[in-house]
């Protein structure tokens, strides 16, 4: 008998007919005792909160929160980075046919600019130049018979020989080098350029201006001098940073540089400034545009 009693008292103290709220009722007598039909549902007398108010508090407090739970907005795309250079020379001392510069550690993807500033002063005609395969001709300017200032673009596969290589048609002397960029668009990578032959004995060189218009883009700047001296170093300009900084031991040097833009406009006050006069100077400014 009194096992039977503790079953029916359990069964009586977990069982609560009257606890049901927010049961959906058209009239008083379709609620449980002590409940009233409010806007088509039973409340609890009296007490709301005690009701189906509060019970649909709970529900609703369970619910996702559009402004905490919605997706938070894309992350931003990755800044563009130098990641290297290498370069090479070929002495007045020693004209040659080509000019071989090793390749830059670059990513798969990665952009590389490559500046080949080359001449012969005593040469009766411009050189014609080939490419490796693959680099595609940005720009070139010439200066009189004497010098060349040629910038290629490439794409870094994800295998790249050891070395790439510029013939020419005639023997020459100069500078190149090749500087790798990751996280650059690599279907459509440049946004805008210019260059620009300034036939100025001078130290200080201004480029033309580009106008990015894109944020976060990248502008490198590529300088070829020539001077009757010694070996020339350049010195860029406040804000940007000198990647590359080489000579041929004699009359030509170059230099890169580059730095982040943030797009807003026309690009200003862009200048290289040389350790000594130069006779003249061959200028490209370029803007590459950040991976989407």
């Amino acid at each position: 008998m009194g096992g039977r009693w503790l079953v029916v008292l359990f069964a009586v103290g977990c069982y609560h007919p009257t606890l049901q709220f927010d049961v959906p009722c058209t009239t008083e007598g379709e609620c449980p005792s002590g409940q009233t039909c409010v806007s088509d549902r039973c409340v609890a007398n009296g007490a709301q909160s005690d009701g189906a108010v509060q019970l649909d508090a709970r529900v609703e407090g369970n619910q996702p929160d559009a402004a905490i739970d919605a997706p938070s907005d894309a992350a931003p795309p990755p800044m563009i980075l130098f990641k290297s250079e290498r370069d090479a020379a070929v002495p007045a001392a020693m004209p040659a046919m080509a000019i071989v510069i090793p390749h830059p550690a670059c990513p798969t993807g990665g952009v590389m600019i490559a500046a080949v500033a080359v001449g012969n002063s005593g040469a009766a005609a411009l050189p014609t130049i080939t490419a490796p395969a693959g680099w595609a001709l940005v720009r070139r300017l010439d200066h009189l018979l004497g010098s060349t200032l040629a910038v290629y673009v490439h794409v870094a596969g994800g295998i790249e020989p050891a070395q790439h290589s510029w013939a020419f048609t005639t023997s020459v002397e100069g500078v190149a080098w090749i500087a790798c960029y990751a996280n650059v668009d690599t279907t459509n990578p440049i946004i805008d350029e210019a260059g620009v032959v300034i036939e100025t004995n001078t130290t200080v060189y201004a480029f033309p201006s580009v106008a990015p218009n894109v944020a976060n883009s990248m502008l490198v700047g590529i300088v070829s001098g020539h001077n009757s001296a010694t070996p020339t170093t350049w010195t860029p300009p406040t804000g940007m940073t000198e990647r590359v900084d080489v000579n041929d031991a004699t009359t030509r040097s170059g230099t890169g540089i580059d730095r982040l833009d943030p797009g807003t406009g026309a690009t200003t006050s862009v200048n290289a400034t040389a350790s000594q006069i130069q006779d003249y100077a061959l200028l490209e400014i370029l803007a590459l545009r950040p991976k989407p």
